[in-house]
């Protein structure tokens, strides 16, 4: 069995791959799960792709946190 996952890559949706976040199942729509993945540093400025793998997959909120 394929779990739903979503590839993190820049500038295009076929762009570097940064990360993979995959997700376990869950019992319904209001089973909400919380996925972290860490990506390496980049300099410069991008644009962020999410790029959804199966269905099945509901987003909420993305939230993006740097250590400097």
């Amino acid at each position: 069995m394929t779990h739903p996952k979503i590839e993190v890559r820049i500038d295009h949706p076929d762009g570097q791959l940064l990360g993979t976040v995959t997700f376990q199942p869950t019992t319904g729509l209001q089973d909400f799960t919380t996925a972290t993945v860490p990506l390496p540093k980049t300099s410069g400025a991008h644009d962020l792709y999410l790029v959804f793998k199966s269905g099945g997959i509901y987003l909420d909120t993305v939230a993006l946190s740097g250590n400097s």
